[in-house]
């Protein structure tokens, strides 16, 4: 009801009887469809913060508000240094008007999502906040205007029909009646419901309640009671405090704990699959006791064979080992000991990547279970700035001129072609990043983003290593040097082509190329 005639009324009136006097000092706004007054009165302060989002649409009057230093702007210069003279109800409407002595007035119109505050100066001139709103332009209080017949035999007319009888009651006024039975009763007790409750709004008390699962503003009591005040102002002021945070709550928290748990589910599956890929590759076909078995029974093994049958030392028993027929028992021991080599290394990276992963699992599972628990919105923000869980806009990567990975909690950024490199390494790279290349070939540049207070770990450096050998000429070699550095250790020499760099210092890595996991 926080918009509605009925709390608009007692509010205006408050307003009127303690803030006449007051002189307009400020009217800016520094967030799209908010706009702050601030009044003085010899030392004295008051302000006004009217937010007209349409999913957050509310009149409040904090004690104190600070007003940022840049990303701001004045408006409505024209009322400064009035002094307001009269704050006057629409009539059975939910819209009200602050007129100052210098000819100035502000009509609020809080029609919901089409809510606007339309200025006018002492000849006429309009100005209004919400300049889409075309339909606005040129209104003026007496336009919005109504009448009510509340009268018995207007109420006898329309059969009690409430949408009829009092159209502006409200959805949330109308629910509390009908919960009291109001349409399954006689007309005689729906006209004393009704009466009795228009006469409980001549004189309210405003109560704040957790009522049909949402923080409502009412003017009768109702589900969870939060607060309870005879003060319009104290009233919409906690209400507006308090469904804020939970706007707030729940479009920046409620789909971070979302994200986080689907990174968290997403970890776990990887782990298990990769987990059982491990003894796998441990407990089956070990390709190095096969070259070394076929190496020690040469003299068993005749040319042209596809297939031999021999006894494992390591085991003590029979294996059947295929041999490639073309090729000399010695050759096939040197395939075999080639795919041992990189046997090997499939395991020891499989091992880093799973230890990245439970690093990684471990630190998801952390941030849920601080998250889940806070309910301060300004610790929330803090908390999510400080460890860098904040999504970036799909606008903000859509812009980005080159493609993005993301590698754990880390975020890999891969050129696109020699012009993209310069631009990617020269224009968005820091100095603390880490900068990547495939060794002695063309590629494309890698940077990976570094996070205030961390180190790289080193399966996400070898991934992004993957990355740079990924996106370059050695895309096809089982295994290719890429050399990484601090981005500060990149330069661009004067002249060069593009995509053209010299690096001062730098680590080399072998790795396998391919996508991050």
């Amino acid at each position: 009801m926080h918009l509605n005639y009925f709390f608009l009324k007692p509010l205006c009136e408050e307003l009127d009887a303690t803030w006449r006097g007051f002189t307009l000092g400020a009217c800016f706004s520094q967030q799209k469809d908010e706009l702050i007054f601030h009044f003085y009165r010899n030392e004295e302060e008051k302000f006004i913060r009217v937010s007209l989002i349409p999913q957050l649409t509310f009149i409040s009057f904090p004690e104190n508000f600070a007003r940022g230093r840049k990303n701001n702007v004045d408006l409505f210069e024209e009322a400064i240094g009035g002094q307001l003279e009269m704050v006057s109800i629409t009539p059975c409407d939910r819209s009200f008007v602050m007129a100052f002595n210098n000819g100035f007035s502000f009509l609020f119109k809080m029609h919901g999502s089409r809510s606007n505050i339309i200025g006018t100066d002492k000849n006429g001139n309009q100005r209004l906040f919400r300049s889409q709103l075309l339909d606005d332009e040129g209104l003026t209080q007496e336009q919005l205007v109504s009448t009510l017949a509340l009268t018995r035999e207007h109420f006898d007319e329309v059969e009690g029909e409430l949408r009829q009888f009092v159209p502006i009651l409200g959805k949330e006024t109308t629910a509390f009646l009908n919960g009291l039975g109001y349409d399954d009763t006689t007309i005689e007790r729906k006209w004393a419901l009704i009466t009795q409750m228009l006469g409980a709004f001549e004189s309210p008390t405003f109560y704040i309640c957790r009522w049909q699962e949402k923080v409502q503003l009412l003017l009768f009591r109702a589900g969870e009671v939060l607060m309870e005040t005879d003060s319009a102002i104290e009233a919409t002021t906690v209400y507006a405090q308090k469904v804020s945070r939970e706007f707030y709550l729940k479009t920046e928290l409620h789909p971070l704990l979302q994200r986080l748990r689907k990174e968290l589910k997403q970890t776990e599956s990887y782990l298990k699959q990769s987990k059982a890929k491990l003894i796998d590759l441990k407990e089956g076909k070990s390709y190095s006791q096969l070259a070394d078995v076929l190496m020690a029974n040469l003299y068993q093994v005749k040319e042209g064979l596809e297939e031999v049958v021999l006894d494992n030392f390591y085991t003590g028993q029979p294996v059947s080992i295929k041999l490639k027929r073309a090729l000399t028992p010695q050759k096939n021991a040197e395939i075999f000991y080639r795919k041992a080599k990189n046997q090997k290394i499939e395991i020891e990276k499989l091992e880093e990547a799973i230890a990245a992963k439970e690093a990684l699992e471990e630190t998801v599972a952390e941030h849920l279970l601080h998250l889940e628990d806070m309910t301060d919105l300004k610790l929330i923000r803090q908390y999510i700035q400080q460890h860098g869980l904040a999504k970036e806009s799909k606008q903000a990567a859509i812009n980005r001129p080159f493609k993005v990975f993301q590698i754990g909690l880390y975020e890999a950024w891969v050129g696109t072609n020699a012009k993209n490199n310069d631009e990617l390494t020269l224009k968005y790279a820091t100095k603390n990043d880490l900068w990547l290349h495939a060794k002695d070939v063309p590629g494309s540049h890698v940077v990976l983003k570094w996070r205030a207070g961390q180190n790289f770990p080193k399966p996400v450096i070898e991934q992004a290593a993957a990355l740079a050998a990924y996106y370059s000429k050695r895309k096809t070699d089982t295994l290719c040097p890429v050399i990484f550095t601090p981005k500060k250790w990149v330069r661009k020499p004067k002249g060069a082509h593009p995509g053209a760099v010299i690096v001062e210092r730098e680590e080399v890595i072998m790795v396998e190329p391919g996508l991050p996991n």
